[in-house]
């Protein structure tokens, strides 16, 4: 089956995931679903579940998605053109595209440093590093193992994984990149035994922060965007639900009333986060790789930490220097979650009140809790 090319006559203001509907069109031309590998400027975009089709963009020339912040933001403001084919053809391209080099993947919780680490790799050479290239988030929704989704089989995930990130490696011409990295939402967490599983070879990395921390930099971002001071109805569990890759609420009324009149935004977080490092801890249970990297230390010994994750990716300590230079700027500048915005912060009233609301519930972990990894698994 032939691809489909439209023109994009305006671009729509984003909801959710990198999906179809983020594009005003033109007309469909009809073009060999092959033009993604031919020229230069495709770009993979998203994967559109409802319509069976995966979204590629075309980019102008010269543009490297490795300098933005956010792939899949640098490829809706950017995108000239946008191409469509079945998730099955999609498979089948991704099957005439040059093999892999080595790969890195990036698991986090988020607002821990991930997008800085990201520019970090991107310094050393031979390195190509995507932060949130989009086409993955949705897979989530296609969970096989979730009562709540009409999802994939758990092998059709897995080749999904395997035909995105071969298509996903397109870096600029004439760069020669031997390692390919990428930098996942946060919700990916939820799926790296199937990410292990599609890329055994990769090197795993997650990174998180202390529970306070991270739960006072999440409020702000969600502050920033617009998210009310404090929640009602069934808003009161949305904060779980972002974070926790829409999971099961039933956990969440335990530790909290639900049914009180309001409740303040962050207090769902502090159980959040602790359901994020029980799936942590499940996932290297599982045999996952991992090399945890917590936000506190790696800020507080960002030399040490660097030549860490490069012996632990099987890169050269040599570009330890370099990659410090990403420190020495915003990683998020020019995006919406640029550092240059004001935001608000919790009090210190509201963080205790947090941290005592997970100090008296078994099922939260201690907000200042280290993970094991594959290096320190007695932790």
């Amino acid at each position: 089956m032939p691809a489909l090319i439209h023109a994009v006559l305006a671009q729509q203001a984003p909801i959710g995931w990198a999906n179809l509907d983020d594009f005003e069109l033109g007309p469909a031309t009809t073009a060999p679903a092959r033009i993604v590998l031919d020229q230069p400027g495709w770009t993979l975009y998203g994967l559109d579940h409802a319509r069976d089709l995966a979204v590629f963009t075309d980019l102008p020339p010269g543009t490297d998605l490795a300098d933005s912040p956010f792939a899949y933001a640098t490829q809706h403001r950017l995108a000239r053109r946008v191409l469509t084919m079945p998730l099955a053809e999609l498979e089948a391209i991704a099957d005439l595209a040059p093999p892999l080099p080595r790969v890195i993947l990036i698991f986090s919780i988020g607002r821990c440093g991930s997008t800085l680490l990201s520019h970090a790799l991107n310094t050393i050479p031979g390195v190509w590093c995507l932060s949130e290239p989009d086409a993955f988030s949705t897979l989530i929704l296609q969970h096989y193992n979730s009562p709540q989704r009409s999802g994939f089989p758990r092998d059709q995930i897995i080749r999904l994984i395997r035909a995105c990130t071969r298509l996903q490696f397109r870096p600029p011409k004439g760069q020669q990149a031997t390692v390919f990295a990428m930098k996942f939402r946060s919700h990916a967490l939820y799926q790296a035994d199937l990410y292990h599983e599609a890329l055994p070879d990769a090197s795993c990395l997650f990174l998180y922060r202390d529970a306070l921390g991270w739960a006072n930099s999440v409020y702000s971002m969600l502050r920033q965007f617009g998210m009310p001071d404090s929640l009602t109805g069934e808003a009161r569990a949305l904060p779980w639900s972002i974070f926790t890759a829409a999971a099961d609420p039933a956990p969440l009324a335990r530790p909290m009333d639900l049914s009180a009149a309001e409740v303040p935004t962050e207090l769902p977080l502090g159980p959040a986060w602790s359901h994020n490092m029980a799936e942590y801890a499940r996932h290297l249970g599982a045999g996952v790789p991992f090399l945890a990297l917590r936000y506190n230390e790696f800020n507080r010994d960002r030399e040490a930490s660097i030549a860490h994750m490069l012996r632990h990716c099987g890169l050269p300590e040599a570009h330890a220097a370099a990659a410090l230079l990403a420190f020495e700027r915003d990683s998020q500048s020019g995006s919406h979650l640029s550092r240059e915005l004001t935001t608000e912060r919790l009090s210190p009233d509201r963080l205790d009140r947090l941290a005592q609301l997970m100090s008296r519930h078994p099922d939260c972990a201690a907000p200042d809790l280290i993970l094991p990894d594959i290096y320190s698994p007695g932790r």
